[in-house]
């Protein structure tokens, strides 16, 4: 089981994954990337998988404006459904 955390990033937008600190970086497996969009109604978020082939990703610690912390019970569920829906294809 991952130890989820979220952090900010300078963009404003959210990390969600679980983060294995570096001297200058962080490397986040399973990263979710959480973005604020502004809808008819108000605002709101899209949450996506980030697009790789590896299961994570390197961010320098200079792009963090909040650290990683504990998310909500919400994000961690949102986490779990998102990767455990993943269906992966049969090599050829």
């Amino acid at each position: 089981m991952l130890n989820l955390q979220v952090a900010m990033l300078s963009n404003g937008d959210q990390i969600l994954g679980e983060f294995i600190n570096f001297n200058d970086s962080y490397l986040v497996k399973q990263a979710i990337i959480i973005k604020e969009v502004v809808l008819p109604g108000g605002v709101g978020s899209v949450s996506t998988i980030f697009p790789t082939k590896d299961d994570d990703i390197t961010v320098n610690k200079n792009h963090i404006c909040i650290k990683p912390s504990t998310p909500t019970d919400k994000l961690v569920a949102m986490h779990t459904k998102m990767f455990s829906s993943l269906v992966l294809p049969k090599a050829v």
